[in-house]
């Protein structure tokens, strides 16, 4: 049965989004109905609007906590209505070429899955492969603005295990500490990497500061001074790695700076166009240019199981927590700068 809710849908206006009504599609074979409780504003929801990347009245949303509204009757497993769930979006099919050899979100099925029609919408209808595999409880000690973070910090937690990382006197850098850059620095100083944070914004370069998220914080252009005497601190002068959530010209440029003979840099953002560096100095100096795109089951499992136990601080960087009536008001906070997270908060029924 399809029924209708309202949901914030992509205008393409100074508004972003406006409220319509958007159609429910009926429960898949053996999967739910959700009822939003919340859900975070990704870059990529803001990307997709900017650039005019989705159809008008598109519902987009994926970083979600729900509960389930309804099963269907086919439903195999474990679940119960009301239950509290962190969903991701996308599901692999775990038996192609690429799911075999690590790269799932290549696979087909990664790619055509989603939550319909969108994490932003009140309701929304997952499959029996989303509650098989994506989907994880929630404790009642998580609140659902901690659960929300699963799929970002699972994205965080690929680009690590993708890149390598010294086993002993280990150093990096962070470019930009936004909030993946917020989350990179905590995760990596779980893996005993000394972590230096690199942001042009006095705010959050307090904030990571404040709460030890790195073993400094420092303006790239302000601070020269005090990033050359950290480097000096490690082994060989420079760090063994570059995590790079922003990437522009300027970024790559800094990141070749910090990174040594050997390093890896790795790329969590692709939305600069055109040549950024240039092959020659990689080659020389044996760099490894890396990305990371997705997360893999693996990684979701391990960021469920660290924000249950709460090994990362979240609260503190979901700096506007908000209603999703004020959807536009949020994206503005994100887009000038002065939210690290929006988290989107829907009424309860």
């Amino acid at each position: 049965m399809i029924f209708q809710t309202t949901a914030p849908t992509v205008t393409y206006t100074p508004e972003h989004t406006a409220p319509a009504p958007v159609d429910i599609p009926p429960i898949p074979l053996g999967g739910a109905l959700i009822r939003t409780l919340g859900c975070g504003l990704c870059g990529t929801d803001v990307e997709k609007i900017q650039q005019r990347k989705v159809p008008t009245g598109s519902v987009l949303g994926h970083e979600v906590v729900g509960e389930i509204a309804e099963l269907d009757a086919a439903y195999p497993g474990d679940y119960i209505i009301g239950q509290r769930l962190a969903i991701a979006h996308h599901v692999p099919c775990g038996a192609c070429h690429y799911c075999v050899n690590e790269s799932p979100s290549m696979c087909t099925a990664f790619k055509e899955s989603n939550l319909f029609p969108g994490a932003f919408s009140p309701y929304f209808v997952v499959s029996s492969e989303h509650l098989a595999h994506t989907s994880f409880p929630i404790p009642n000690h998580i609140s659902n603005r901690e659960a929300a973070n699963m799929e970002p910090l699972a994205c965080v937690l690929r680009a690590i295990r993708r890149t390598p990382l010294s086993k002993q006197n280990g150093s990096v850098a962070v470019i930009g500490l936004g909030y993946i850059g917020m989350l990179l620095s905590q995760s990596l100083q779980i893996q005993n990497q000394r972590v230096l944070g690199l942001d042009l914004n006095p705010q959050r370069l307090g904030m990571a500061s404040s709460l030890d998220f790195a073993d400094a914080a420092l303006h790239p252009t302000e601070h020269t001074r005090e990033i050359d005497l950290w480097l000096r601190s490690t082994d060989v002068g420079r760090v063994d790695a570059v995590f790079m959530s922003v990437v522009n010209t300027h970024t790559m440029a800094l990141a070749l700076t910090l990174v040594r003979n050997g390093g890896s840099i790795m790329m969590m953002a692709g939305n600069t166009a055109g040549n950024i560096v240039d092959p020659k100095v990689l080659y020389y100096r044996e760099i490894n240019l890396l990305t990371s795109y997705s997360p893999s089951l693996q990684d979701l499992t391990e960021a469920h199981r660290m924000i249950c136990e709460r090994e990362i601080s979240l609260t503190p960087i979901i700096t506007h927590p908000l209603p999703v009536e004020k959807f536009n008001e949020g994206f503005d906070a994100y887009v000038n700068g002065e939210a690290i997270k929006v988290f989107y908060e829907y009424p309860k029924t």
